[in-house]
This record gives structure tokens, sequence and C-alpha cells, in this order.
């Protein structure tokens, strides 16, 4: 399996991002978190599993199924 790596794009994004975190208040702070939270453990789970039967009704078929 390939080994997964960010593009440089992504690298330059990160580093702004960094960047712009340097220069919040606390609140700020919080509210970025609260919505990183929400991409970590809401969003970003659910796309995989869009992703996961995408993949398996191109394949075939969701579970097997024709």
């Amino acid at each position: 399996m390939r080994k997964i790596e960010p593009s440089l794009n992504d690298q330059l994004r990160y580093t702004q991002f960094v960047r712009g975190i340097e220069k919040l208040d606390h609140s700020e702070l919080k509210d970025v978190t609260v919505e990183l939270a929400k991409l970590a453990l809401l969003m970003q789970p659910a796309a995989l599993r869009w992703a996961a039967t995408e993949a398996a009704m191109n394949l075939g078929g969701l579970y097997g199924s024709p």
C-alpha cells in the first residue's frame, strides 16, 4: 500500500494556518478548537464512510451485492 504523504501545497497551507493561530486570543482559539474537533470527530469520519461506500459500489455493489 502506498504511503499517504501531504503535498507541498498542503504543507504551505498548514504553515499559514499555524501562523494565523499564533495571532489569536483565547476566545478565538476556543472557537477554532471547537470547529477543528467537529471536523476531526464528525465530518472526516462521515466523509470516509461515504467514500468507502462509493468505492464499494464502484467495485461491484455494496457489501458484495450486485
